[in-house]
């Protein structure tokens, strides 16, 4: 019996000595956590961290960039490099290589101290802050590739710059010597030497230079030195204008060819392998051959007989006009592309209509580029948005196929309803204008036609003005008429042969001008009787007066009013 009592003893001892362990543990958890929370306050750097000094121990991450900001940065400041086993140095700018104060970086980087790490870790680092502070450097910030470039310059102006291989290359080979010692091209050591004394204040700076062999010939490393990708051609399209980056050639050598001398070139000697041109696939030829290989339309028309200034116009409203681009949806304004006709915008005085007449206005011409662009664009099977006929025929295109222009009132429009981009052409050369539609080569093998088809003709009537210095009964023309037309065009296309498509263009209604003809009211006079001598002298005044003919002064042209159009 007394063991049993002894027994149920033992138990009793066992639980009361596990509850005082859990409690102590308990207490401990708890205290250590209480001490982890004092010492770290939220969304605040750890209390015992400094930057540089400063203390921004318990700061928002805000506030310590407040009070750390540098009063001076480095810009403008001159870093003078050394190297420590020769006489050789360089300067050059913080502004070279972007160097200056990362104040954002800093910050992260005291906010990291006591996080991130595990509760454990991070507790253990927040105890250690009590004890012994921590002080954090300034980062700084710098393009890092300029930067490392300053430092490898400087070592090749002093120990010449490293080379795997000397390469030659001829007409479709290369001429491969073994290469030469030279700087480091690893910097690395360099770069943080002189991070290092930057923070320390420095601003000149020593450093040790080395000079180091290529590594062994190889293959491989043959190859990698000589091997160049080939590179696509690009193009992009902005403001109607297209930018092509040329393709760029790639080149290698044969592994094989080269095996077979690299003991050569290993031993000092020189080795010739044939380089291989390696070509991109998509070529700037080939980019403009996908986009704009195909005519869509086209149209040119003949200025040979106009003058001197009219033919400039024409030239510049044409060059203004070459290599536009649409994209698919986008709208063509001849007015918004070819600008306001005034002498500051490189236009001229040449013959515009005005009110049924022929008189000089700023511009003239740059109707038949519009007029010859509108017949490409028929002849493309684009959507025409905005046209209109001259008041009166032209001659340099059929009637119907004409559009004329005034900047503010008539303009020329019309859209790109194709899959891709088309690009207008516009040439002029032996005083021809010829506009051409490029674009992608349509699915099916597309005809147009145009047929201009003259529904009414109205003939010149004859308009007499009396002229009371002309005999009674004479008649002179003054102006020839012209004749009048009501025409309507369609526009017919053919896919493979067949019709798919007639379409009505806009009508074109062209005035009748009637012929001005100037009929004499001057009655006969009664002459008095003269003698020989006034007779002669009489005679010898008036062939004088046909020899020697009078000054004309050239009339005087009113310009039309807001409410009238000059057609250019």
């Amino acid at each position: 019996m007394k063991r049993e009592r002894k027994k149920e003893k033992a138990p009793k001892k066992a639980n009361k000595a596990l509850i005082i362990v859990l409690s102590v543990i308990g207490a401990i958890i708890v205290l250590a956590g209480g001490a982890l929370a004092a010492l770290n306050p939220g969304d605040k750097i750890a209390k015992g961290v400094r930057i540089d000094g400063i203390n921004v121990g318990g700061k928002t991450a805000e506030g310590a960039k407040e009070i750390i900001a540098p009063e001076n940065s480095f810009k403008g400041q001159e870093f003078v490099l050394k190297d420590s086993n020769s006489d050789a140095q360089t300067s050059f700018l913080a502004d070279d290589v972007a160097f200056d104060y990362d104040i954002d970086k800093t910050v992260e980087e005291a906010y990291k101290i006591g996080r991130g790490n595990g509760l454990i870790n991070d507790a253990v680092d927040l105890v250690k802050l009590v004890f012994s502070p921590v002080d954090i450097p300034y980062s700084y910030g710098y393009d890092e590739e300029a930067l490392n470039k300053v430092l490898y310059d400087f070592g090749v102006s002093a120990n010449g710059e490293q080379k795997n291989y000397d390469l030659e290359f001829g007409d479709g080979i290369v001429k491969v010597k073994k290469g030469s010692s030279g700087q480091d091209k690893d910097v690395t050591n360099l770069l943080e030497t002189f991070l290092e004394a930057v923070g320390k204040g420095e601003t000149e700076i020593s450093l040790a230079l080395e000079t180091k062999n290529p590594p062994e010939p190889s293959v491989n490393s043959l190859y990698d030195e000589i091997y160049i990708k080939p590179q696509d051609a690009t193009y992009e399209i902005a403001n109607g204008k297209m930018t092509v980056t040329p393709e760029v050639l790639g080149r290698e050598i044969d592994k094989e060819e080269a095996e077979k001398q690299i003991e050569t070139i290993k031993n000092g000697g020189e080795a010739t392998l044939k380089v291989v041109t390696l070509k991109p696939e998509v070529t700037e030829a080939s980019i403009n051959a996908e986009l704009f290989g195909t005519v869509l339309g086209k149209f040119a028309t003949s200025y040979a007989t106009s003058s001197k200034n009219r033919s400039d116009n024409v030239e510049l409203a044409a060059r203004r006009i070459d290599g536009i681009i649409l994209m698919p949806n986008e709208e063509f304004s001849y007015n918004s592309v070819v600008g306001k006709r005034t002498a500051e915008n490189g236009f001229k005085e040449a013959p515009v209509f005005e009110n049924g007449e022929t008189v000089q206005g700023m511009g003239g011409g740059v109707c038949q580029v519009s007029s010859t662009l509108y017949s490409a664009v028929l002849y493309a099977d684009l959507p025409v948005l905005e046209r209109q006929n001259h008041s009166m025929t032209v001659s340099y295109v059929p009637k119907g196929q004409d559009a004329t222009v005034a900047y503010g009132s008539i303009d020329f429009r019309f859209k790109n309803d194709t899959k891709g981009p088309i690009k207008i052409s516009a040439k002029t050369g032996g005083k021809t204008v010829e506009m051409s539609i490029w674009g992608a080569k349509p699915e099916k093998e597309k005809k147009v036609e145009i047929i201009n088809s003259v529904v009414e003709t109205k003939a010149p009537t004859v308009e007499e003005v009396t002229e009371p210095t002309m005999k009674l009964g004479e008649r002179k023309v003054i102006s020839n008429g012209k004749t009048g037309y009501t025409v309507a065009t369609t526009r017919k296309v053919y896919e493979n042969g067949k019709e798919v498509k007639s379409e009505k263009m806009t009508s074109s209604k062209y005035k009748m001008i009637p012929t001005k003809v100037a009929v004499g009211s001057q009655s006969v006079p009664v002459f008095d009787e003269v003698s020989e001598e006034d007779a002669e002298t009489a005679d010898k005044k008036e062939e004088e007066k046909t020899e020697t003919p009078e000054k004309t002064e050239k009339p005087v042209i009113e310009r039309p009013s807001a409410n009238e159009t000059v057609e250019e």
